[in-house]
This record gives structure tokens, sequence and C-alpha cells, in this order.
């Protein structure tokens, strides 16, 4: 799982300076060794546990494989964890979130939206109730499909990230008309 919080100002929400960016948080599976560590340091991230990060993250991304040690990583414990301003995106397996407990944490607020590139039943059920929410967006587990997507994911996902932390519309956004959380030039 991997997750980053932009915009901490002791304590505060606001977004982040032009030019000024947190550094990346990623937590690591208990039987992650030491060069696991190793690489997310060399990376420019630090590890911290899976609490902290779901506490503090504007975003919280999830990239594991399906075992029975991730099945229900994320459940109503774990989505109640998160800040209200949160956005839960999993590109992994749809069994490792618990979407009923996803479903709840929508419509009551827990967080504030979700990106799926994955369900439990794929297709989903057209009467899926993720799929009547405002707050969610579902791609049908086709999202890195393409020729270019290897080479130009990190340059796609670095130049948005400097985009936003710059207060402008990265190029990539389809619907401009999106609330925002903070004002975009």
């Amino acid at each position: 799982m991997v997750c980053d919080s932009i915009g901490d100002s002791g304590g505060r929400r606001d977004p982040p300076a032009p030019g000024h960016y947190r550094q990346p948080r990623v937590s690591l599976p208990a039987r992650a060794g030491a060069n696991d560590q190793a690489v997310i340091k060399g990376m420019g991230a630090r590890p911290v546990a899976l609490e902290e990060l779901l506490a503090s993250a504007d975003l919280v991304s999830i990239h594991c494989p399906l075992a029975e040690s991730t099945r229900g990583l994320v459940g109503e414990r774990e989505l109640r964890m998160m800040r209200p301003e949160a956005i839960l995106v999993n590109t992994s397996r749809g069994a490792v979130v618990d979407e009923p407990a996803l479903t709840q944490a929508l419509r009551e607020g827990w967080i504030a939206g979700a990106a799926l590139d994955v369900m439990l039943k794929e297709p989903p059920d057209a009467d899926n109730p993720l799929l009547q929410l405002d707050n969610v967006i579902v791609s049908p587990h086709l999202a890195s499909r393409s020729d270019l997507f290897p080479s130009e994911l990190w340059r796609a996902v670095c130049q948005s990230l400097a985009d936003l932390a710059a207060h402008r519309w990265p190029t990539s956004v389809v619907n401009r008309g999106t609330k925002l959380r903070w004002p975009l030039s």
C-alpha cells in the first residue's frame, strides 16, 4: 500500500506552497526486509506503520497482490482511520478492499471518494451500490493497458504532482468541473 499526504501545515490541511513537497510515506508489509526499506528510502520516501499512513493521508493508493494476508486489508476499521478528505485508490485486486465497508464509508462521509480499477466481481453487477455513488470513479480493470503505459507512467505522475503543487491543473484532468479542495489557476 502506498500513501502520500500533501499539504500538512502544522495540523491545518492547506495546500502546499508552490515548490514545497512533503516526504512521501510508504507502509511496508510485516514481511518487508531491509532491502525493501533501502529501496523505499532510496526513492525519497520513508516507511511508516499502516495506522499512521491511513490517519494522515490525503490519498491512499493500494498496489499489492491478493494473498490471504491482503484479503480484506482495507475494511471498516481501516476506512474509519482515514481522514474525511482522503481518497482511496485501488488498482490491486478487488478482494483487498471490503466493498460493503467502502460503500458505507463513502455514503457516510468517512472518506471523500474512491477510484477503483478493480472490484470484487468483474464486471460488477449493474446494481452494485458503488456504481450509484457520485464520489466513486470506476474503470474496467484496463487502466494500464496501452503500449505507452510503461514509459509514460512515472513521467505523467510526477508532472501531475508538480502541477498540483504549483496550483495548476494537471494536463491529464478530463473533468475540470470537479469540486476542488484548494484553488488551481
